[in-house]
C-alpha cells in the first residue's frame, strides 16, 4: 500500500462561512490519533482539508466522490466568482455522453451524475469562460 494513499474521507459542508482549517484538527484528546498499517507499523495520521489546500481565489475541479461509483456520483468543483460553467462527460473514446451547464454562484458547488450507461471509464471536463479541466471517473 502506497504511503499516501487515503484510507477514507469524510466529507463536509459548513451551514457558515468559515475556513475549515481552522476549525477541525486531529487530535488525541478523547482517543490517540493513530492508524496502523496491516503488518502493524504505526502510520502518520493527517488532515487534509479539500484536495489540495487550494487558495480561494482560485478555480478546482474535484476528484468524483465516490469513485468508482456503480450509479451515481458527485462532482464538485470550487469557483472564485459567479459565473458560467459547462460540465462535459465522455466516455474512453472521446464521445460526449452527458452536458450540464448553467450560471453558478462564487464557492463551492456540486452536480450529480447518475445514470450513465455502460460501465468503465468516463472522463469529466469543467469549463468556464477562463478555466479548464478534466478528470477521470469508474462506473462499475
Amino acid at each position: 500500500m502506497a504511503g499516501d494513499e487515503m484510507q477514507f474521507s469524510i466529507r463536509l459542508r459548513a451551514r457558515t462561512d468559515v475556513d475549515l482549517s481552522e476549525v477541525l484538527e486531529i487530535s488525541s484528546d478523547y482517543t490517540m490519533a493513530e492508524a496502523y498499517a496491516p503488518n502493524g507499523d504505526l502510520l502518520d495520521v493527517q488532515l487534509q482539508i479539500g484536495e489540495v489546500l487550494a487558495a480561494k481565489d482560485q478555480y478546482a475541479l474535484y476528484q468524483n466522490i465516490p469513485n468508482p461509483f456503480d450509479r451515481r456520483t458527485s462532482i464538485g468543483f470550487y469557483l472564485p466568482e459567479a459565473t458560467t460553467a459547462r460540465l462535459v462527460v465522455l466516455d474512453v473514446s472521446g464521445r460526449v455522453v452527458r452536458v450540464m451547464e448553467g450560471d453558478y454562484d462564487q464557492g463551492y458547488q456540486e452536480i450529480e451524475i447518475e445514470n450513465l450507461e455502460g460501465s468503465g471509464v468516463y472522463y469529466y471536463r469543467l469549463e468556464t469562460p477562463v478555466f479548464q479541466a478534466s478528470r477521470k471517473m469508474i462506473l462499475k
